[in-house]
């Protein structure tokens, strides 16, 4: 395909490294959801500098939590997660991001 609607990216600590790939493919009005696992991230070589890279890309955050709640967040608190939870496994959640601002 030449763009993507909708993205669902869950790989086990790739997942940052995936999208970023995915970007030029992406349309400003796709929908993507991506599993935020910081440990898998940063034992994989995800940096946070790399994270705060891919979502000053885009306008709309938000977290869905299990079982499916949605909450409205920012960079920051994503951001701020990673530095808490890098160290810690199993700690996750799913991050949707839509809006693609194109740089």
């Amino acid at each position: 395909p030449t763009t993507f609607e909708l993205i669902k990216i869950d790989t086990q600590g790739s997942d940052f490294k995936i999208l970023e790939s995915c970007l030029p493919l992406i349309k400003p009005s796709s929908t993507i959801l991506i599993e935020y696992e910081p440990y898998l991230l940063f034992i994989n070589g995800t940096s946070k500098e790399q994270i705060e890279r891919i979502l000053d890309r885009f306008k709309i955050i938000k977290i869905l939590h299990h079982p499916n709640t949605v909450e409205s967040t920012n960079k920051n608190k994503i951001l701020d997660d990673f530095d808490i939870l890098k160290t810690k496994p199993n700690h996750f959640y799913e991050i949707i991001l839509s809006e693609l601002q194109h740089v």
